[in-house]
């Protein structure tokens, strides 16, 4: 978390933990769309939500779309909880 950024590390803990999650599965949440209507800034999955990509050093360059999204928080909470049951 401490290398996330500060609005992602002073969010409520919900929203850090989709954060955290997100970075740590990629793959989980790539092939899940996100219906918050953010397609609209390109993105194509619910990660995308999260991150927009690396940058040439290979460091994560955040979206902090995510973080003034509940549903984006709810869909990612949804995959979750869904790894957690199998």
């Amino acid at each position: 978390l401490h290398t996330m950024p500060m609005g992602v590390q002073q969010a409520p803990v919900a929203f850090q933990e989709a954060y955290q999650f997100a970075v740590a599965n990629p793959g989980a949440l790539a092939d899940v769309p996100c219906t918050c209507g953010c397609d609209q800034f390109g993105h194509k999955s619910n990660y995308n939500c999260y991150v927009a990509g690396n940058a040439a050093d290979g460091s994560i360059i955040y979206d902090m779309h995510a973080l003034g999204c509940q549903i984006c928080i709810d869909i990612t909470r949804d995959v979750m909880r869904q790894m957690r049951q199998g």
